[in-house]
């Protein structure tokens, strides 16, 4: 019976102690909850500008800057210095000559100067053969060709950066720089002639 007293007394006493340890936790809780709570209630602005810059900020963050490489971005595309746009890309016309028109455009990024070649000079007019064109203007060209047996031709089109006080085509095409080159196709389409007697005619009757 003595042995049975003495470990419930023990037991007690252990029940005892942990029901102190956690009143005294319970206690030290409150006590910091409402040091918390008073601090933030007392103007403690500090302490909620740093939660509110937090919350902020992981609002604001950008998912792919957690990827190592992120993601790709595009490179901007430069124009290129010279360039030259013809359109209609080709000439088409008939033995019997003809006209055509093109619409010539700058674009590149850069005033241009240009000449136009001609592989036969001795049916074909062009106009004009010496132009300057600023980034993104266009102008006509005018071909004109004469009477002749179909064959292949073509114009050249030889350009070069010009300056911005440049006025006088052809003297800006002499200067130095680097030429580019564009190539407009001439194509002359063969026509078939049909001759008609006319001493088969029927004879009309009044």
């Amino acid at each position: 019976m003595v042995l049975i007293n003495f470990r419930l007394s023990t037991m007690n006493n252990h029940s005892n102690k942990a029901s102190s340890s956690s009143s005294a936790a319970t206690r030290t809780s409150n006590t910091t909850t409402a040091h918390t709570a008073t601090a933030m209630t007392n103007g403690n602005s500090s302490t909620i500008n740093n939660l509110a810059k937090q919350v902020q900020r992981y609002c604001t963050v950008d998912p792919m800057s957690y990827f190592p490489m992120g993601m790709p971005k595009e490179m901007p595309q430069e124009k290129p210095t010279l360039a030259m746009e013809i359109f209609p890309p080709f000439a088409e016309f008939i033995e019997f000559g003809g006209a055509s028109k093109h619409t010539l455009t700058n674009t590149g990024g850069s005033r241009m100067v240009f000449k136009v070649k001609c592989s036969n000079n001795a049916i074909f007019k062009v106009a004009p053969v010496y132009a300057l064109l600023d980034p993104g203007a266009s102008t006509e060209l005018q071909i004109l060709r004469q009477e002749s047996p179909s064959k292949r031709d073509k114009l050249v089109f030889m350009f070069k950066e010009a300056k911005k006080g440049e006025k006088d085509p052809k003297k800006a095409f002499a200067g130095e720089g680097q030429t580019g080159k564009a190539v407009l196709p001439m194509i002359t389409r063969d026509v078939e002639v049909i001759e008609i007697d006319s001493s088969h005619r029927p004879s009309s009757h009044s």
